[in-house]
């Protein structure tokens, strides 16, 4: 690019293909209200540095004047003063500010499940982010000549979109796209004819091109399907999401159950958390890629506790929710996943299906009703000593057909994996928390575009380790009935996103719905595992803890599980709320600041970033700093204990007392909140002070040198 010109309109071609690229967050985002402040922050900068093109022919100053003023607008933008108006200039306790509130946006972000509330902290994460890859284009781009290069980073938001949802919003794709082309355009020959207009040339020719490749997407997308391993690529999504949900029971593993609207299809109130599941169905008949319903029970009334079992007295923490449901074209009523009592509906319960039906024309569309269930019912002791009863012939109480195995699986080899992978396992509870692990674990990916022929979905799954929910939940139950253990497919949604209003008011969209598979226990009846990666469902449960498995637990029953059996007493039904489909949506209030020199170094490809961090499963701040320490002191540190971390910490790095210090603390309050009776965990201040403290520590050359064969082959005895 030799004229001023045309640099300046390079400049605004590459903030107008960032700004595109916000669009590939928008499945890890809830709402758009971040959306003003973001544009203004992008704008001001491609302002300045367009401003500064016009002005000069540096390579250097337009970038370093965007830079300047959009942390400006940062400021203005996100940091409130102290009588709470906006600060206008960015003083040295401003930029402290902003560092401080961007750290608590990181950490927002890596604990958020997504679709994540874009909170203060988040939307001037989002805001920086694109500051930086506009500014970080442009001087690639424009000041530099690499036009081609930038692409590359701009890229980088639409990344997670195609990893992980394989779908991304089509429109705002191709105008990143044409946006790029047109800075290819711009991009001057190095020997051009003398007088020749070049400027005008190639913006035409950048419009031409993008024209066609436009018209060639219309054109040649409808026949992609036909393409063979069309099913593997990344799909884009042009539908709204504004459509009433309608669920297929028939699940099929060769279509995915994931693809679902991001409508929201139910709403629940409760002051006890955020629940993990609501259940609707359970499936039984698997005939190798297609699931169908299993035995059924005699209609019962919605008269005291709703649960396939006899549960003691005492066990579980009474708790309730208030769900409404909003656009769900089911007759299964969504249900928490253990005993429960309900009211204010009218239909029967299937204890063998555990399954609540209305009689209602409707289904359960628009119907708002009040569960009374039992938190922390299932445990890892309880499960434990359901061996006995095990031994006993407990299974006897299901039916048969839950441990069918379909022909056209290879049984063979399923049953040698299944018995492999829980060769030192003792109990039920640790096979099924062995297969849980494995399955979830790295070698296995989580992709919902996954397209799989013939009649043994189980073994493709096996053989290319990728698919969706229902791929991981239909092998655990496969897998688990070869081990004789009475296992079946569940169906309903995931817990959804956190309240972000007053109202307290829990979404549930058609995304979150989810398979899952249950393993009976006999005496306390169908128990939850989630052998799914974290990625898309958060961690497992609680209770299905790789500790808590070893097989050296004791197996004996407790005196408590030989007491006498009854409903639990419930607790108060809350009072009725507005109806959730007039709850408020967020609004964005304020935003939070970023430190200058941060901007450019730091933020460089934050946009994808925090995508990548959205998406990632909702865990303690605890272990979420103590993940991260590990990660950056020592990389692999997932089978060390915490003394055994601090031990190579200080082999490997050059620590000064206040980080031996902050090192030592934290590792103990990682043991005591992992193995104290009570657990406990430190203040959020505490941890930051630990975090920081560690974030700048010095490689001892020597002790890397010596011990980096050691490293490397103790990883390959881990895997091995």
């Amino acid at each position: 690019m030799r004229g001023r010109g045309a640099k300046a309109l390079g400049t605004v071609l590459a903030a107008a293909a960032v700004l595109c690229g916000l669009f590939g967050l928008d499945g890890f985002l809830d709402g758009t209200e971040w959306a003003g402040s973001v544009v203004a922050v992008v704008g001001a900068a491609t302002g300045a540095a367009a401003a500064a093109r016009l002005l000069t022919r540096s390579a250097v100053l337009p970038t370093a004047a965007g830079l300047v003023v959009g942390v400006w607008a940062l400021v203005v933008a996100y940091v409130p003063s102290a009588d709470g108006t906006r600060t206008l200039v960015p003083t040295p306790a401003a930029l402290i500010a902003l560092r401080d509130l961007m750290d608590d946006g990181i950490v927002y972000a890596a604990q958020t499940l997504a679709p994540a509330p874009v909170v203060p902290e988040l939307g001037a994460l989002l805001a920086a982010g694109a500051l930086a890859m506009m500014l970080a284009v442009d001087a690639l781009a424009v000041g530099a000549g690499l036009a081609a290069t930038s692409g590359l980073l701009l890229l980088t938001p639409w990344l997670p979109a195609f990893a992980i949802h394989h779908r991304a919003a089509v429109l705002p794709l191709a105008g990143a796209v044409v946006c790029w082309t047109g800075l290819l355009g711009l991009a001057r020959r190095a020997d051009p004819a003398p007088g020749r207009r070049t400027t005008r040339v190639a913006v035409g020719t950048a419009a031409g091109a993008g024209a066609v490749a436009v018209a060639a997407a219309a054109v040649f997308a409808p026949l992609g399907p036909a393409v063979p391993g069309w099913g593997a690529l990344p799909q884009v999504d042009v539908s709204s999401g504004q459509a009433a949900t309608r669920l297929s029971l028939d699940v099929d593993l060769r279509r995915s159950l994931t693809e679902q609207s991001r409508a929201e299809v139910l709403a629940y109130s409760t002051e006890d958390g955020r629940l993990d599941v609501l259940k609707t169905t359970t499936l039984a008949d698997f005939d190798g890629s297609e699931w169908a319903p299993g035995p059924t029970g005699p209609p019962e009334p919605l008269t005291g506790l709703l649960w396939p079992e006899q549960v003691a007295v005492g066990v579980g923490t009474p708790a309730s929710v208030r769900v409404a449901v909003l656009a769900l074209d089911v007759a299964d009523v969504p249900l928490p996943d253990s005993p429960r009592t309900v009211s204010d509906v009218s239909g029967t319960y299937d204890a063998v299906r555990d399954e609540l039906s209305v009689d209602s024309a409707g289904g359960a569309d628009q119907l708002i009703y009040a569960v009374n269930y039992l938190r922390d019912f299932h445990t890892a002791d309880a499960l434990l000593e359901a061996q006995q009863a095990i031994a006993d012939g407990g299974d006897a109480a299901v039916d048969a057909a839950y441990l069918d195995l379909a022909p056209a699986i290879d049984v063979d080899r399923v049953r040698t994996l299944a018995a492999e992978r829980t060769a030192d396992a003792g109990t039920r509870y640790a096979q099924a928390v062995a297969l849980q692990e494995w399955l979830s674990g790295p070698e296995f990916d989580y992709s919902p575009a996954v397209a799989f022929d013939g009649d043994d979905a189980v073994s493709l799954f096996l053989d290319t380790r990728v698919g969706y929910c229902s791929h991981f939940a239909t092998t655990m139950v496969v897998m688990a009935r070869t081990l004789d253990i009475p296992a079946r497919l569940a169906l309903g949604f995931l817990g959804g996103r956190a309240p972000t209003t007053d109202t307290g008011w829990y979404y549930v969209t058609g995304q979150d719905y989810h398979a899952w598979p249950e393993l009976y226990f006999p005496g306390h009846g169908w128990v939850r595992f989630e052998p799914t990666p974290a990625v898309q469902t958060g961690p497992a449960p609680e209770y299905a803890s790789p500790e808590e498995a070893a097989p050296e637990q004791s197996a004996t029953p407790s005196p408590e599980a030989s007491a006498a059996t009854a409903d639990p007493t419930p607790s108060a039904l809350p009072e009725e709320p507005a109806d959730a489909s007039d709850a408020a949506s967020p609004v964005l209030t304020r935003g939070a600041p970023l430190v200058a020199a941060l901007v450019a170094a730091a933020l460089l490809a934050a946009g994808g970033a925090t995508a990548w961090m959205v998406t990632r499963a909702r865990r303690r701040g605890l272990e979420q700093v103590w993940a991260a320490v590990v990660r950056r002191l020592i990389g692999d540190g997932a089978a060390l204990t915490p003394a055994e971390t601090v031990a190579r910490v200080e082999r490997l790095r050059d620590l000064d007392e206040p980080q031996r210090e902050a090192l030592a603390r934290l590792a103990a309050a990682v043991e005591d909140y992992r193995y104290a009776p009570g657990g406990t965990e430190p203040t959020r201040r505490e941890l930051d002070e630990w975090r920081r403290a560690l974030r700048r520590t010095r490689a001892r050359a020597t002790e890397a040198a010596a011990t980096g064969t050691s490293r490397t082959t103790e990883k390959a005895e881990d895997r091995g």
